[in-house]
C-alpha cells in the first residue's frame, strides 16, 4: 500500500495543481461532474493512453525543469475546481495537449481517467486489506468491477507512474 500511496499521491498533485490543498467541507465535484464521472468508463484504451501520458509528461517535466505544470491559485479551494477547470489549466500549456493527443487520449479523458481510477484503487486495495472505506459518490459499479478484475495490472502501471515522478 505504502508504493501505491506514493503513486497516488504524485498523480492527485498533477490534477490539483491550480488549487491549494486544503478542502473545505463541501463536495469536491459539482453535481454536473459527478455524473459525468459517473458516466465515464473505465477501458484497457483510456487507461493505456492515460499511463503512457502521464509518463510522456514525467519525462518531458525531467527534460524541461523550466517548465511548471503548476502554477497554484491561492484564491481558489480544490472543492472550487470543476472538470472543465482541470482541463482548461492543463491546456494552458501546448505542451500537455499535445503529449495527450500523441498518446491517444484527449486532455478530458485524461482528467477523468485520473478522477476515477485514482479514488477506485485506493477504495479497491483497503477492501483487500480488509478497511473499512467510505463509497466514492463518482464512482459506478462499472468502473469499479473493471478495477478489481485488472487490480494487478493497475496497480503495476499506478507504480510505475509514481516512480516516473521522482516519488517512492
Amino acid at each position: 500500500m505504502k508504493k501505491f500511496v506514493s503513486a497516488t499521491l504524485v498523480l492527485f498533485a498533477l490534477m490539483a495543481a491550480s488549487t491549494r490543498a486544503g478542502i473545505a467541507q463541501k463536495p469536491l465535484f459539482t453535481a454536473a461532474d459527478t455524473q459525468e464521472l459517473l458516466a465515464f468508463k473505465l477501458t484497457d484504451q483510456n487507461v493505456d493512453g492515460y499511463y503512457k501520458a502521464t509518463m510522456a509528461v514525467a519525462a518531458f517535466a525531467k527534460a524541461h525543469p523550466e517548465m511548471k505544470f503548476n502554477d497554484p491559485d491561492e484564491n481558489k479551494d480544490a472543492s472550487d475546481t470543476s472538470l472543465s477547470d482541470m482541463v482548461a489549466h492543463f491546456s494552458k500549456f501546448p505542451q500537455f495537449d499535445s503529449i495527450m493527443k500523441s498518446n491517444g487520449i484527449s486532455t478530458r479523458q485524461y482528467v477523468d481517467t485520473m478522477m476515477v481510477l485514482v479514488p477506485g484503487m485506493v477504495m479497491v486495495d483497503m477492501e483487500r486489506q480488509g478497511m473499512k472505506y467510505k463509497p466514492s459518490p463518482i464512482l459506478s459499479a462499472a468502473n469499479l468491477d473493471y478495477i478489481k478484475k485488472n487490480h494487478d495490472h493497475l496497480t503495476k502501471i499506478m507504480t510505475e507512474m509514481g516512480g516516473a515522478g521522482g516519488g517512492q
